[in-house]
């Protein structure tokens, strides 16, 4: 039986703010945090068995103008960030994307897992992905 400690916390704010009577502008930021301990770990198999950091956050950013009772333009922006950072159970997970100590690689391993034997670790899952959006509505 393994400990298992985990936490998943969340964090959002939002300030909307009138520019004037036909104007309106918003700004919002949200984060979360998760940690997994021991993932895949218990019973027969440690095959897999990680720990795993997952940090997630965007800022999103608005502009609404009414140009008149018919006609409305609405334009936002947003960034988000999110990684997928695994490491050996009970380890410190690393957070160095991309430029990984020989250590770190010599971690990383082919996993084998049949119906009644499983073989290896395997973190080469790690990934951080970045994404832009921008959008312009209008005016209609």
């Amino acid at each position: 039986m393994f400990d298992k400690p985990s936490h998943d916390q969340l964090f959002n704010v939002r300030i909307d703010h009138e520019i004037n009577s036909s104007q309106h502008l918003f700004g919002r930021y949200s984060q979360e945090w998760n940690f997994l301990s021991y993932n895949g770990c218990g019973g027969t198999s440690v095959a897999n068995c990680y720990d795993g950091l997952i940090p997630r956050r965007s800022v999103v950013v608005g502009h609404t103008w009414t140009v008149s009772p018919t006609i409305v333009n609405e334009a936002r922006f947003q960034y988000a960030y999110s990684a997928y950072l695994l490491g050996p159970a009970g380890e410190p997970v690393w957070t160095d994307i991309g430029n990984y100590a020989p250590e770190r690689l010599a971690q990383m391993q082919l996993a084998l897992n049949f119906p009644s034997f499983s073989y290896g670790f395997g973190y080469a899952s790690d990934g951080v992905e970045k994404r832009y959006e921008g959008k312009d509505d209008g005016p209609y």
